[in-house]
């Protein structure tokens, strides 16, 4: 403060302590703001963080073989009998219920957890194995179930004819509810029941993948019904096509 060290303070020398005195409580205020913003916002990514992990406790795998695929829905049939709930109830449950052709990591744990309860399965067995069929069907690993994974899983999984079955995925491919497939829903359809027929034969049918058969069929199922690729089919037209092949 006694800028000249005389021992005397001026009126002067008083104001320029003053007025430096208030600049360096100012620019603490502004260094502890500055600080309390930015430890505010570490907060808050550590927390989205930890949100988002929680939202989906999938890890980041790659995506599995066919035959992979076939022999994990087969493992999962031992542990616990799906084989003992029809199609058509499963499709049901998720079409009704959960009003959803698609499902994340949680819904598909409620899904399980319900369609084993109305079947009397071990509830345990059924938690131990849905994070596991979950990896299984996840086919592209981007932590969602769509209707063709869905479609594919539970056609293997569940019990019913082939006809059954074939009217069960219908429904569950046909996305706008119209009671009928374009090309690209039939396209899907037929990938899917590849996948199932190819479990009963695996070595039949090694060297198509299910993409490439599914697509091939569904040219030519729109061909042999005479339906122009941009019109649609109903399930009569796909049952007529079915029982001649």
């Amino acid at each position: 403060m006694d800028l000249d060290k005389n021992e005397k303070i001026t009126f002067e020398e008083f104001m320029t302590w003053y007025k430096n005195k208030d600049k360096t409580k100012i620019d603490q205020q502004q260094k502890e703001g500055a600080k309390a913003v930015r430890d505010a916002k570490i907060n808050q990514l550590k927390n989205q963080g930890k949100a988002n992990a929680q939202k989906n406790t999938q890890p980041v795998l790659q995506p599995l073989s066919e035959e992979e695929y076939l022999k994990g829905i087969n493992e999962i049939r031992k542990e616990v009998p799906f084989e003992n709930v029809h199609i058509h109830s499963a499709i049901d449950l998720l079409l009704q219920d959960f009003k959803t052709r698609s499902v994340d990591y949680r819904k598909f744990q409620e899904y399980m957890q319900k369609l084993g309860k109305a079947n009397g399965f071990n509830q345990e067995k059924v938690s131990g194995v849905t994070q596991r069929l979950f990896r299984i069907l996840d086919s592209n690993q981007n932590g969602i179930l769509d209707v063709a994974e869905l479609g594919t899983g539970l056609g293997l999984l569940c019990g019913g004819t082939k006809p059954e079955k074939m009217k069960a995925g219908f429904d569950l491919y046909d996305e706008n509810s119209n009671s009928q497939l374009d090309f690209r829903e039939a396209s899907n359809l037929m990938s899917g029941f590849f996948k199932i027929i190819k479990s009963g034969s695996p070595q039949s049918f090694k060297q198509y993948s299910a993409q490439q058969f599914g697509t091939a069929m569904a040219y030519r199922m729109f061909e042999d019904l005479k339906v122009n690729p941009d019109n649609e089919i109903n399930f009569s037209q796909f049952q007529d096509w079915l029982d001649q092949h």
